[in-house]
C-alpha cells in the first residue's frame, strides 16, 4: 500500500522530549482549520458582525470539531487516528480558534 501522495509521518519519534505526533496532529488540525476559515470566511464574518457571543463561538467550535474529525477519519493512517482524536479536546479547539482568529485579523 503506497502512500506517496502523503508526507511520511513517523509514529514514535521524539523531538525535544515530545512525541513528534504532537506536531503532526497540530499541523493537520491547523491546516484543516485554515481551509475551513477560507471557505467560510464571509459567512463567519457576517455572524461576527452581528456580535461575538458564546453561542457563536460554540457553533464555530462544533463545526470545526466535526470537520477535523472527518479529516482525521478520511486522510490519516490508522496508526495515528486515535492519537489525533485524543488531541481534539474542547480546550485544544478553543486554542486553535483563537490562534486562527489572530491570524485572520492581521489580514484585514
Amino acid at each position: 500500500m503506497s502512500q506517496d501522495s502523503k508526507p511520511g509521518i513517523p509514529i514514535s519519534v521524539n523531538f525535544n522530549g515530545q512525541d513528534i505526533n504532537d506536531y503532526v496532529a497540530k499541523a493537520v488540525i491547523d491546516s484543516k482549520l485554515g481551509e475551513l476559515v477560507r471557505v467560510n470566511v464571509n459567512k463567519v464574518l457576517q455572524e461576527i458582525d452581528k456580535g461575538w457571543n458564546s453561542q457563536l463561538e460554540q457553533a464555530i467550535q462544533k463545526c470545526i470539531h466535526g470537520v477535523v474529525q472527518d479529516y482525521i477519519q478520511l486522510h490519516l493512517s490508522d496508526q495515528i487516528k486515535e492519537f489525533c482524536r485524543a488531541k481534539v479536546t474542547d480546550d485544544f479547539i478553543r486554542e486553535v480558534v483563537n490562534r486562527a482568529w489572530e491570524k485572520m485579523k492581521d489580514r484585514w
